[in-house]
């Protein structure tokens, strides 16, 4: 599932919040784009500390503290690997039929956690306008600063008749992510916006 998704993760991440869990308190997940690949990263705040894990979408290698120790440590990966992975596929792409979807009912046929009652909440944040000095001669720029905004990488639809060149079709596909014909994919990128400066 999660090498044809339909969706990416809202751009500042998505907070998970267990309430009466047996393991968990929050997880957060966030994907970043490096090297051509989507990685997911998910910090879990556990009743005895937090854990960090990382899955590489294109390869489908997943990483955590516990790799390569063995013996009990082992099923401390796999369980973390497939809480994980859960997680986002309830989000990314999101499956009635075989019950994976972002809810507590959901998460509860999927683990013997059956107490945790979840929450899915994407982490917002107010969209602000980039504003360009020639455009905005009535501004005080004395009150605001320019500062660098990441952009996060998103499935675009396309106006009719267009179609996505093969090479955003090719990453798309190393990507995981699943483009319907009048859809492409805008890589991650970084844009200069002002802001009202904080005094």
């Amino acid at each position: 599932m999660l090498k044809a998704r339909r969706r990416t993760l809202p751009a500042n991440g998505l907070l998970i919040k267990f309430e009466g869990s047996t393991f968990f308190e929050r997880a957060f997940l966030k994907e970043v784009y490096y090297n051509n690949s989507i990685h997911l990263l998910c910090k879990f705040s556990t009743i005895n500390g937090d854990i960090t894990v990382r899955y590489n979408t294109s390869n489908e290698a997943f990483f955590s503290p516990f790799d390569w120790i063995g013996g009990y440590a082992d099923d401390l990966h796999n369980t973390l690997k497939q809480i994980a992975l859960w997680l986002y596929a309830a989000y990314v792409c999101p499956n009635e039929e075989q019950g994976i979807l972002p809810t507590g009912e959901a998460y509860h046929l999927f683990t013997d956690d059956i107490k945790a009652e979840l929450s899915f909440s994407s982490i917002g944040g107010k969209a602000r306008t980039t504003l360009s000095k020639g455009s905005n001669k009535h501004l005080d720029y004395e009150k605001y600063e320019q500062k660098s905004v990441s952009i996060a990488g998103y499935i675009r639809k396309l106006p009719e008749g267009q179609k996505a060149s093969e090479e955003k079709q090719l990453l798309a596909k190393t990507l995981g992510l699943n483009l319907s014909d009048n859809e492409t994919y805008v890589e991650p990128f970084v844009r200069q916006s002002w802001r009202l400066k904080i005094l």
